[in-house]
């Protein structure tokens, strides 16, 4: 059987149904559908996503301090020049506070020329960093006069693999360099991840 709707509801139900195409910017004449007009207005506008703390909150959170990426000098002329794109190699940075004893760090190895320390927020079982400690901002700034010290950094890191029982079954030594390369504090170092099957080097 049909069932009879009086003419008055029929024009209220068009009216309503044009009123949806116009929340959703769609002319009703559109072959468009409507479930994205009626979706919108039944829910309203959404929040934006949530993104990943950015490094500086988290270095606050983790030691309440913020250590900037060293920033290019300036030539005589006031403007950024070529051959003046070295950063501070004065400057102090977490690790180089860590190397001091300023901030506190579980220490697994310090000599004259570099320290090792376990990662505040390991990746892998074993998860150690190995810094010079003297601050050489990333890997393009080494010269040959650092040729020692990354020599140490590798043979620290060896050693520390074998103390850590991951050198038989295998480990990654990793050096992070700049933004593509996803380096987040400018003082070289040395990721030595081991303890488990660490993946590919790079997401396919």
């Amino acid at each position: 059987s049909l069932l009879w709707i009086p003419r008055w509801r029929r024009r209220g139900a068009a009216h309503t149904r044009r009123g949806a195409f116009l929340s959703s910017g769609v002319s009703p004449g559109s072959r468009q559908p409507a479930a994205a007009g009626y979706l919108r207005a039944a829910i309203g506008p959404q929040p934006p996503k949530l993104c990943a703390a950015p490094l500086e909150a988290r270095l606050r959170a983790m030691y309440g301090v913020i250590f900037p990426a060293p920033q290019p000098a300036a030539d005589p002329a006031g403007q950024p020049g070529k051959d003046n794109q070295e950063p501070d190699m004065a400057q102090d940075t977490l690790f180089s506070k860590i190397v001091h004893g300023e901030i506190p760090a579980d220490i697994v190895f310090r000599d004259d020329l570099v320290t090792a320390f376990r990662d505040i927020r390991p990746l892998t079982p074993t998860h150690v960093l190995v810094v010079p400690n003297r601050v050489i901002p990333t890997l393009a700034d080494v010269t040959a006069e650092d040729e020692a010290v990354l020599g140490r950094m590798l043979r620290v890191a060896a050693d520390i693999a074998e103390q850590e029982g991951v050198a038989e079954d295998g480990y990654r030594v990793m050096i992070n360099c700049r933004d593509h390369g996803g380096q987040e504090i400018y003082h070289l170092h040395l990721h030595l991840l081991g303890g488990r099957p660490v993946g590919p080097m790079v997401p396919r």
